[in-house]
């Protein structure tokens, strides 16, 4: 079942990708194109030294552009681990998060900060991750992901808690709130909370992904028309996972002389299903798009994620 979470993940998480940047994209007259060109080229340097200073020259010369966060991200990893310098790494870090204001880059830099001690030094990262939670830090994707790591940790299940209830607490869009909710009950779930569990995935029962979770509860207490009640909306809303939880077999055991499965499956498509939450994101170029703007429009959206 993990398989669905991490896919929803994927998407509700690209989805946000620099949501909060402004709109610039660079010096006037500027292609955009050409600034993520200069930033490959500055990342490829070979020389450690000489790659951090072509990385922060960029980072002076586009200082208002959105992936001005990548050229962070590699510096201090250039500085860290090619260098081994992890001290001045970290004053380079502080100095960043003194300037940075934008919510969504300040977390992707604490993350990137979170996950070097994660593999290095685990007991810092809990640290880091208990300050997260203490101060005013609200970005989604940073505390998702430090949720991620921390509800597979031996050990680190009260942390892991809270980490999860501050992201709930702060979250105000209802499609994300509803995301971590299922994730969490998912956690609370392998830890043997199950009635918390299930208090969350009622009040996330709108989100396609809480219905896997849902349904296999329901399957497992003998609820059989009402889990495929589940796995039909899931189906609906993420239809390659109508072969991985084996749907039409499971509505075969129950409805053996019934063949509306797929007539269910479509009514859901075309007309029950909640309307797709809007979402500014950031194209290739740099160029901002949202969502609601291309309402009416047919569209193809490929979602990857950046992990």
């Amino acid at each position: 079942m993990r398989k669905i979470i991490l896919f929803a993940a994927a998407v509700v998480l690209m989805a946000g990708i620099f949501p909060s940047c402004s709109g610039e994209t660079g010096t006037a007259g500027t292609s955009d194109l050409y600034i993520l060109e200069e930033l490959e080229t500055a990342r490829s340097v070979e020389d450690a030294d000489k790659r951090v200073e072509r990385l922060e020259i960029f980072t002076a010369n586009n200082s208002a552009h959105p992936y001005r966060s990548l050229a962070y991200e590699n510096i201090l990893e250039t500085m860290a681990v090619d260098n081994g310098d992890v001290e001045g790494a970290l004053a380079y870090f502080d100095g960043l998060m003194e300037k940075e204001i934008d919510p969504a880059i300040r977390g992707k830099l604490i993350f990137a900060k979170f996950e070097f001690f994660w593999e290095s030094d685990s007991l810092r990262s809990v640290a880091l991750a208990k300050e997260v939670i203490e101060s005013g830090e609200k970005d989604f994707r940073l505390l998702m992901y430090m949720a991620y790591f921390l509800m597979d940790a031996e050990g680190q299940e009260e942390i892991a808690d809270a980490v999860f209830m501050r992201l709930i607490e702060v979250t105000g869009d209802e499609h994300r709130k509803n995301h971590a909710r299922t994730v969490y009950a998912e956690f609370l779930e392998a830890g043997g909370r199950e009635e918390d569990a299930a208090e969350l995935l009622e009040l996330a029962s709108s989100y396609t992904f809480a219905n896997a979770l849902i349904g296999r509860r329901l399957w497992e207490e003998d609820r059989r028309e009402e889990a495929l009640e589940r796995y039909i909306f899931l189906a609906a809303g993420a239809p390659g996972y109508r072969k991985y939880i084996k749907l039409d077999s499971l509505y075969s055991v129950v409805y053996s002389s019934s063949n509306d499965l797929e007539s269910k499956i479509a009514a859901l498509r075309i007309g029950g299903g909640p309307q797709i939450p809007d979402r500014e994101f950031v194209d290739i170029r740099g160029m901002r798009h949202s969502i609601y703007g291309y309402h009416g429009s047919k569209m193809v959206i490929t979602a990857f994620s950046p992990t």
